[in-house]
């Protein structure tokens, strides 16, 4: 760990120590640079120098915002015209014409300093000429003392505006089917749309109740025909009923200490004697989308202790932080289960290394510190001070008695704690923990390359390769696909469970900021729509009967949206595309399609103006910028003796680029939905292998 604590070295920068004035005068940017660089010694005014006359100010140029430098206005004096005319090198005006004073002061500048780097300073807005700047640090200091409540009315105004802004979006882009008049959902919902929108709405996941985490739940045929009893809980999940043997614990609000609740981000910032890496502001997010991974997480300790930063907080915050301290120290007598105090020690000895580097001259007092190695993120008890809830703990276990870390993590998303959901750095922590320990560990198990070595894992190319090698076997056993069918989920219409809806209100989000749950909920009611809505042999849109075809074989896989068929221009009506969203892809084999009926189960035309709701669904969402992927057909929807499916596709829908649909998907799901048909000519294949 000494090698982990060394210090980054610059004995060449120099430290500004002296105390900075407190008030700043504002001058036009090309006489800052003459007062600090070409030795302009008059500033010319309409008044005398009332204020601050031989005290030291700073020189704020004005509409930039920045502080350049230093000076004493030692003299005002009142000048005549001619004594301007007559001292053009004292004052520098270029055309004296635009001063129209009606008494003209000189104030005389002296003792200039410029700055090395101009300092950023706030002001009032408007015209002013003298900035005090310890105001601004006053009013802060007076709404800091108020920080809880502030920031928490802040919050929820913004999540409140957050809010009406989505359901705004959502009537622009469906307006009969959001709108404040809209007709209620049973008036004009299918009943097979009706039964899935509701599963996902409340029973697509149900709560343990032992341990009150979330386990998703299978959409089965007594859901299709409403005769399910929608008990929203389980008598136990599978960790519970095997009495901790598989799985994971998930924490409960009971099992957070007491001295460890309530404290705000500030507090739990300044409680960590590590800084992390990288600090930004706000998360990169794709336009409309989820949090983009830009770097790998990396740590280095603070150059100030816990202790100080916590003197920093306010009253309130700053003795919560106090106790929560003892208490992870274990110095307040709780029982030594925390690994926190190991870091905090640590942390202690880089501070004292770092201290005897400053007064050696080794280095600055403000020089950065340098980052721990990359390998320093597999350390134990980084993200957790409790050894039962650590994930470097769970990927180190051996293993015949371990899942993943991943598989921990997971357990705490769906446990009855909130923020594990929301919160963007652990999540980092998480996925760049797990793939750093994945890659590692396959390479050195292995003993070959990093390519060869991840051969076998789900992310690979080479798995990818040996799937489309299977379908295309699978092709020349059983013949072409019939249906080629694409569900790409808009989250904003999507049907979200409860307990998700619960925890974006409690925990002031919006949709897209709890990126695990919603993705694998996404990801749950796609895998459902596909076994059970379109292929159950029994309740599924395919399902017409023994003697009327069924769906033999699918395959269906999920993707992210990547932006690689994203046009340049955006388009509100379907901009999903790049925004991190799943999405799935599924081909279908039917048998005895002439026996089927489409013309109830394919669309391809815009309905007509009297069912407005699925009018508006159909051309918020069906409505592509190429081509609608089929032909024009005034004739009704009918399947050739050759098992060809031609689609009703009137010219209007044509000439609109309407994509074919699933009613039943599209009303339940409310989103784009695209079905294209096996021509015999591969066509469809040659569309799959694209994605």
């Amino acid at each position: 760990m000494d090698k982990q604590i060394r210090l980054l070295e610059n004995p060449f920068a120099k430290r500004h120590t002296k105390e900075s004035p407190r008030y700043a005068l504002t001058v036009l940017p090309e006489y800052c640079h003459k007062i600090l660089h070409e030795n302009k010694t008059w500033e010319i005014r309409g008044q005398k120098c009332a204020k601050h006359l031989t005290e030291r100010i700073c020189i704020a140029e004005s509409g930039s915002g920045m502080l350049v430098g230093e000076m004493v206005i030692s003299e005002s004096r009142l000048i005549t015209r001619q004594e301007l005319e007559a001292n053009p090198d004292k004052h520098q005006i270029e055309n004296l014409s635009l001063v129209r004073y009606k008494n003209i002061y000189a104030w005389t500048v002296t003792d200039v300093e410029a700055y090395a780097q101009p300092r950023p300073y706030e002001r009032p807005t408007g015209a002013v000429n003298w900035v005090d700047l310890q105001y601004f640090g006053e009013i802060r200091s007076a709404a800091v003392r108020q920080r809880g409540v502030i920031a928490k009315l802040d919050r929820k105004k913004r999540c409140k505006k957050k809010a009406k802004k989505e359901h705004d979006r959502l009537k622009r882009k469906f307006p009969s089917v959001y709108a404040k008049e809209a007709r209620e959902d049973s008036e004009w919902i299918p009943p097979r749309s009706a039964a899935f929108r509701k599963w996902c709405l409340w029973d697509s996941w149900q709560m343990c109740s032992v341990c009150s985490r979330m386990v998703p739940t299978d959409y089965r045929r007594s859901h299709a025909k409403g005769t399910a009893k929608g008990d929203p809980q389980i008598k136990a999940c599978s960790h519970c009923k095997s009495n901790a043997a598989q799985g994971y614990w998930a924490p409960t609000p009971e099992d957070v200490p007491r001295r460890l609740r309530k404290l705000s981000a500030q507090t739990i910032e300044a409680l960590r004697p590590l800084q992390i890496h990288p600090t930004f502001k706000k998360p990169f997010r794709a336009p409309h989308g989820y949090l983009i991974h830009a770097d790998m997480m990396q740590f280095s300790f603070k150059p100030i202790s816990v202790e100080e930063a916590l003197t920093r907080l306010p009253r309130k915050e700053r003795r919560r932080g106090e106790k929560a301290l003892r208490y992870l120290k274990g110095s307040d007598g709780t029982p030594d289960t925390s690994s926190y105090v190991e870091f905090w020690r640590m942390h202690q000895k880089f501070l004292r290394h770092r201290e005897r580097a400053i007064e050696r001259g080794d280095i600055w007092a403000d020089a950065p510190v340098k980052r721990m190695p990359a390998n320093f993120i597999e350390t134990a008890g980084l993200e957790y001070e409790e050894e039962e809830m650590r994930e470097e703990d769970a990927a180190w276990q051996p293993a015949a008695t371990r899942q993943s870390a991943k598989a921990s993590f997971l357990a705490k998303v769906h446990s009855a704690v909130i923020g594990y959901n929301s919160d963007p750095q652990l999540l980092q922590f998480v996925y760049d923990l797990w793939l750093f320990t994945t890659i590692g560990g396959a390479k050195n198990a292995s003993g070959v390359g990093i390519r060869e070595a991840l051969a076998n894992k789900p992310y690979s190319p080479e798995v990818w390769r040996t799937y489309h090698t299977a379908l295309v076997d699978l092709q020349r056993q059983i013949g072409w696909p019939s249906l080629f069918i694409t569900i790409a989920p808009y989250e904003w219409s999507f049907p979200y469970h409860a307990w998700m809806e619960d925890e974006l209100a409690k925990s002031l989000k919006e949709r897209l900021h709890l990126p695990v749950s919603e993705t694998l909920h996404l990801a749950h009611v796609l895998t459902q729509a596909v076994k059970s809505l379109l292929a159950d042999t029994s309740e599924g849109i395919f399902a017409a009967g023994p003697e009327q075809g069924s769906v033999v074989y699918w395959v269906a896989r999920l993707e992210f949206q990547d932006g690689k068929r994203k046009r340049r221009v955006h388009r509100d009506a379907q901009h999903y595309h790049g925004r991190g969203t799943p999405h799935a892809h599924i081909l279908l084999w039917l048998r005895d399609v002439q026996n089927m009926n489409f013309a109830n189960k394919i669309h391809a035309h815009l309905p007509e103006e009297a069912d407005a709701e699925m009018l508006d669904l159909v051309t918020g969402s069906q409505l592509d910028w190429q081509t609608s992927g089929w032909p024009v057909r005034e004739e009704p929807t009918e399947v050739t003796k050759s098992g060809t499916i031609q689609l009703y596709h009137p010219k209007k829908a044509h000439a609109q680029n309407c994509r074919a649909y699933l009613p039943d998907v599209l009303a339940a799901l409310r989103c784009h939905c695209d079905v294209l048909a096996s021509d015999g000519r591969a066509m469809v294949l040659k569309y799959c292998v694209s994605h």
